[in-house]
């Protein structure tokens, strides 16, 4: 499984990396292919190019948690508030924080279209100075397959 999971966000990787639609198609074709075959669903047009408005999309009210000031050692939450504003079941399938100081919480089981859910993201200061800003990459069943959140601020000495 856990193979199967780095192999899944090293594909989400190229994905992005990649420039023209019909590559992305072909890399969600090899991913759909795996255990995921249920949940990536790669519709496409009568031009055979990807047609994201048949698809799960994601939008969050803000993408940016901007905690402002705090003292060294705090811990501070964001509930980050997300639509799927597409036609199909939206999956989160894994949430990558750029440091060990990012903890994120997200929903395993299905978003149906036009419902909201949460990403709980989780910032502890210990051992932070200063300006920081975090980045947490979601993954999801949409096209492009992730979405950046971003969490910053200053910490300060108490």
């Amino acid at each position: 499984m856990v193979r199967l999971i780095s192999a899944f966000i090293i594909i989400l990787f190229l994905v992005s990396a990649c420039s023209n639609e019909s590559g992305d198609k072909k890399i969600l074709e090899k991913i759909a292919g795996k255990d995921y075959s249920k949940i990536i669903e790669i519709p496409t047009d009568s031009n055979g190019n990807v047609d994201t408005t048949k698809m799960a999309r994601i939008r969050f009210d803000e993408s940016v948690f901007d905690f402002d000031t705090i003292l060294k050692g705090d811990i501070v939450q964001k509930n980050m508030i997300f639509t799927n504003t597409g036609v199909r079941e939206l999956y989160i399938l894994q949430a990558n924080a750029s440091c060990g100081c990012t903890v994120t919480r997200y929903p395993k089981d299905p978003v149906a279209p036009g419902e909201q859910d949460t990403v709980l993201l989780t910032f502890d200061s210990k051992g932070q100075n200063g300006v920081n800003n975090k980045k947490v990459t979601i993954y999801t069943n949409t096209f492009p397959a992730e979405k950046v959140l971003q969490i910053k601020g200053f910490v300060k000495e108490k």
